[in-house]
């Protein structure tokens, strides 16, 4: 299990590329897991730590295109688990993380959700 949390942004299109080439290559199965780095997250994410050379990418599927053999396993959205739910404290927060998590589209760009493939 490779994990590489919070690399994608400081990481050119492709260098990331390059990497998940490198790894599925270098082993030979395995699964790997890491945030996911929407264009308006690592958008935002420039505003707050600076010139980074990540660009983001909004379809999760599309290192399967890059890397021959790797394939989304699961999209989490953690905003959708019940520990989340229950931290919301108020019925406006409730509302909100309700609205989200009812939509993949605001989950993926209003949240880092973890993407775990397999090669």
């Amino acid at each position: 299990m490779i994990v590489h949390n919070g690399l994608v942004p400081f990481l050119s299109m492709g260098d990331y590329q390059s990497l998940l080439l490198r790894l599925t290559r270098h082993f030979q199965s395995g699964e790997m897991a890491h945030n996911s780095y929407t264009r308006p997250a690592v958008w935002t994410f420039k505003r707050v730590f600076g010139d980074v050379p990540g660009i983001g990418f909004n379809d999760p599927r599309a290192p399967e295109r890059w890397v021959p053999g790797l394939k989304l396993v699961e999209e989490i959205f953690n905003v959708r688990s019940p520990e989340v739910a229950e931290m919301a404290t108020s019925l406006a927060w409730r509302l909100m993380l309700g609205a989200i998590a009812s939509s993949t589209i605001l989950s993926r760009h209003l949240e880092a959700a973890v993407l775990h493939y397999r090669f």
